[in-house]
C-alpha cells in the first residue's frame, strides 16, 4: 500500500517519468485520490464563505428597498397572478 508521506524527489522523479511517456491507463493512488477530496474540500469550503459574504448584511444595515420588496410574499403572489393572467389572455387571443 502507498503512505501518504511521499518525498520530494520521489514526485520529481515520478513528473519527469510521466512527461516523457504518458500513461493512457493510469490508476490512482490513494495519495492522489486524497489530494483530489483535500482540494475539493478547500473549493466547496470557499465557496459557502463567498456566498455567505454575498448573503451577509452588515449589522445594523437596513436592507435595501429592492431586498425588501422582493422578499415579500405579496411580491410572489403580484407576479404569480401577472403570469396567470397572461397565460389567460393568450390562450383567449
Amino acid at each position: 500500500p502507498q503512505t501518504a508521506a511521499i518525498s520530494s524527489m520521489q514526485l520529481a522523479s515520478e513528473g519527469s517519468r510521466n512527461s516523457v511517456a504518458p500513461q493512457l491507463l493510469k490508476s490512482y493512488t490513494t495519495f492522489d485520490n486524497q489530494l483530489r477530496e483535500d482540494a475539493e474540500e478547500a473549493h466547496a469550503d470557499l465557496e459557502k464563505k463567498r456566498i455567505d459574504i454575498a448573503d451577509s448584511e452588515m449589522p445594523g444595515e437596513k436592507p435595501s428597498w429592492a431586498k425588501q420588496l422582493s422578499s415579500s410574499p405579496y411580491f410572489d403572489a403580484f407576479f404569480a397572478a401577472v403570469v396567470l393572467l397572461n397565460a389567460i389572455y393568450i390562450g383567449i387571443e
